[in-house]
């Protein structure tokens, strides 16, 4: 798999490894910022997302991280992507796409209690920032931890970026918005 005409982001990879941390402070801060109005008791935009697509949808939805670890895998077979961000690697993420479908199954049978879902969501939370954090750790800044090549450098070209940007995001929504609805059916489920 081949990754093609590069669009950049930054004008070289020289730059990507001039990040420096007033970059990662601001996902930081507005990644916090996400959290915060997710979980926030009176957002509107949440509860409605609660209500209108229920629990087996939400669970349902994280099947999308399949595709996205083969997508992974593939990148790194091409020599564009770093071993450890992958299922050849440490990245054990591809559980979380393999079991929403019959998690959400489970759920809408009825047969998952409380306690398994808490389980499942957290333990497929986990595998999110297990990736987001070997992510980080690969990049070509003062963080790396992983030296070997290629670093992390894809995720600053565009497509690549709305992996980090979207796609990250949309998998801890959709915990936290899991989260939410187990929170409001405490008492009743």
């Amino acid at each position: 798999m081949a990754v093609g005409n590069k669009v950049h982001v930054l004008e070289s990879d020289a730059n990507l490894a001039a990040l420096d941390q007033g970059v990662l402070s601001y996902d930081a801060a507005s990644d916090l910022e996400f959290v915060a109005d997710a979980c926030d008791r009176d957002n509107d935009t949440a509860h409605a997302l609660v209500a209108g697509i229920g629990p087996v949808g939400l669970i349902g939805f994280q099947l999308f991280r399949l595709p996205v670890e083969i997508f992974l895998h593939g990148m790194y077979q091409a020599g564009q992507t770093p071993v450890q961000m992958t299922y050849a690697g440490l990245n054990f993420d591809i559980f979380s796409g393999l079991t929403a479908p019959a998690m959400a199954w489970l759920v809408w049978r009825g047969k998952a209690g409380r306690a398994m879902i808490w389980g499942w969501n957290i333990f497929a939370l986990l595998l999110l920032v297990n990736i987001v954090t070997i992510g980080i750790f690969s990049l070509p800044t003062e963080f790396r931890i992983f030296m070997n090549e290629p670093a992390n450098t894809f995720v600053a070209y565009v497509p690549y970026v709305w992996l980090p940007a979207v796609l990250v995001q949309a998998a801890l929504l959709g915990h936290l918005l899991i989260f939410r609805w187990l929170w409001a059916q405490r008492v009743e489920y």
